[in-house]
């Protein structure tokens, strides 16, 4: 397991999150699966591994810090018998396509006369020895389906919504049994705060603004969050488990059932979840606007908050049936190496 990303790489997050990774990864594991998630080295060997799970996030993006090894890895594959297969992370996935048609189209303007991507790992060898396989994956992203892509996504989500991805196979896995488990307090309802959380990492001050609440709100973020408080994820959670609410804005896609590991954490601290009506569509009676909410007594908030932990956790797709239809789709990568339309593409003479 690689990627583009650090925390595709296994590298720490600084909000001590996990990632959508760790959790396929734990998924993995659990199959009796061995598994090296890790940044790589050009020209790693790649003979004793029968498949590779390749992470995705746009090649135009400063998080696309390990870029290089991972096409480098895309590149090979087929030559050490190696399967392939591909996951997004990000919300805003549908970036990734987009991205790449950038920089395909004049990847010499993009990535070498470029500053911006100045400490992308091992970017000497990329523009150098390994430029003619940087530039056939990416056009081979560019041109042909990608192969097996997983989108982590809850069970109840509309799938006509979720945004398409140029693949051949698009798996929608529910991780929502893998996230780590936290000891989150829980107060007595009657001491439990009437306050609103929300942690994120893009500004939704304007959103939390348009909700019209009465409560106090804690927002909590990132700087690019323009939040003046920034919690590790254990702290924030412990906080859902004090307080009454936590809000989730709303996502371009809204109701295409995106995972999302506040809303797992939401229901496992017994907290009432504040979303765009949208977001749950597929989860009945789940949506109460916010004035209804502040407007419930502290037992009412009890049985709002255990209806909607209710919902999620019955919806959640078993792990061991997450475990069998990665493994399976593992096999199926190893299976189609020599008959993958991708990987044949990308296998002929690399363009210079």
């Amino acid at each position: 397991m690689t990627g583009m990303s650090p925390p595709q790489c296994g590298r720490y997050t600084m909000t001590g999150y996990e990632h959508v990774s760790d959790l396929w990864a734990k998924a993995l594991l659990a199959g009796g699966a061995e598994v090296h998630h890790r940044r790589v080295e050009p020209d790693v060997d790649l003979t004793d591994y029968d498949v590779a799970l390749i992470g995705l996030v746009p090649p135009n993006s400063i998080a696309a810090r390990y870029m290089y090894t991972a096409f480098d890895v895309i590149y090979r594959a087929k030559a050490a018998g190696c399967g392939l297969l591909f996951y997004v992370d990000d919300w805003r996935f549908n970036a990734v396509p987009r991205g790449t048609k950038v920089v395909a189209n004049n990847p010499t303007k993009r990535l070498k006369e470029s500053t911006v991507f100045e400490k992308l790992w091992r970017r000497e060898w990329g523009l150098g020895d390994g430029w003619p396989r940087v530039v056939k994956v990416l056009e081979t992203m560019r041109d042909h389906p990608w192969p097996t892509t997983l989108v982590p996504a809850f069970t109840w989500g509309v799938d006509e919504i979720m945004p398409s991805l140029p693949t051949q196979r698009r798996v929608i896995l529910d991780p929502s049994n893998f996230a780590r488990e936290y000891d989150i307090p829980r107060v007595h309802p009657l001491d439990r705060r009437k306050a609103w959380v929300l942690g994120t990492f893009s500004d939704q001050r304007e959103w939390q603004t348009s909700q019209g609440l009465t409560w106090p709100a804690d927002y909590i973020g990132t700087r690019r969050s323009k939040a003046d408080r920034q919690l590790k994820e254990p702290e924030l959670v412990k906080l859902y488990g004090e307080a009454w609410g936590v809000l989730a804005a709303p996502y371009d896609h809204s109701g295409s059932g995106w995972w999302r590991n506040r809303f797992v954490y939401s229901a496992a601290a017994g907290a009432v979840m504040l979303s765009d009506k949208r977001e749950t569509q597929g989860l009945p009676d789940f949506y109460r606007p916010a004035h209804e909410i502040e407007a419930m007594g502290a037992n009412e908030l009890a049985a709002f908050g255990d209806w909607q932990k209710y919902l999620m956790e019955k919806s959640y797709e078993p792990a061991e049936q997450v475990t069998e239809r990665l493994l399976e789709h593992c096999q199926w990568a190893k299976n189609l190496t020599q008959g993958s339309t991708f990987q044949e593409n990308i296998s002929g003479e690399a363009v210079a």
